[in-house]
């Protein structure tokens, strides 16, 4: 289950969302970033399990979930920012029948490639400071999240020379 589940909540961690934009048809892509991304590579399965049940169940907002809560917004921008560029490679060519298409429509021109290349960098810049601010965040907060301690994804990331950008750029 997605951890952004509507067009507003999508807003909140891009900005440039229309709200009339169809949730559905990127929900696919968010359950993919969710399991290759956050389970895999910061997460784990128990936190994030614990984190996808209090949310999508309704109880973030339960004292006893207040470590959830405040975990959640930085899960759902790596989400976010990285399911948006994900999609938007699927949106830039569209296969049919009659072989590879852009979109385009009467009163919608298609976008130049430069601003294409604009949005992706964007995109992924946002990804990348949302997947370090995740980081920084579950690093600051350890002894609140003993499943991601006990995790191979806490071991992971810890024993990395350089863990940070940020710790990076002081050396």
């Amino acid at each position: 289950m997605a951890l952004i589940n509507t067009s507003a909540e999508l807003q909140q961690h891009l900005g440039n969302v229309a709200s009339t934009f169809g949730i559905e048809s990127i929900t696919p892509i968010f359950n993919t970033i969710e399991q290759d991304v956050l389970v895999r590579e910061y997460l784990g399965s128990a936190l994030y399990n614990s984190l996808s049940t209090a949310y999508n169940s309704n109880t973030l907002n339960n004292p006893s979930n207040a470590h959830l809560k405040a975990l959640h917004p930085f899960a759902a921008k790596l989400v976010a920012y990285m399911g948006m560029y994900e999609y938007g490679q699927e949106l830039i060519v569209q296969v049919q029948s009659s072989g590879l298409n852009v979109s385009k429509s009467e009163k919608m021109e298609a976008a130049r490639m430069w601003q294409v290349n604009k949005l992706e960098e964007r995109l992924e810049r946002g990804a990348m400071s949302a997947a370090e601010a995740l980081f920084n965040f579950l690093s600051e907060n350890a002894d609140e999240y003993p499943q991601w301690v006990a995790s191979d994804q806490y071991l992971e990331l810890s024993e990395g020379i350089i863990a940070t950008a940020e710790e990076f750029t002081k050396h």
